[in-house]
């Protein structure tokens, strides 16, 4: 029975030296950011209570601003 030399349960030892307080040493190229910044806009849409009570249209729209998307109605899915 031949044997791998190769550890696939090793993991990746080398680092990443993050310079911004927006930086995962694990995973450098994520968008942290990004991410905070959508955080942010969802919270101030909680605690404006824009979410509440309103058809999902307004919703909808108001979460993809959220996440800093666009609706694109007349897009072809996929």
């Amino acid at each position: 029975m031949a044997t791998n030399s190769n550890n696939s349960s090793s993991k990746n030892t080398s680092t990443t030296k993050c310079n911004t307080a927006f930086c995962d040493a694990q995973y450098p190229s994520t968008a942290l950011q990004r991410l905070a910044s959508m955080h942010s806009r969802v919270a101030q849409l909680v605690s404006e209570n824009a979410l509440q009570h309103k058809p999902w249209e307004e919703v909808h729209q108001s979460l993809l601003w959220a996440g800093g998307l666009q609706d694109l109605p007349n897009a072809i899915p996929g």
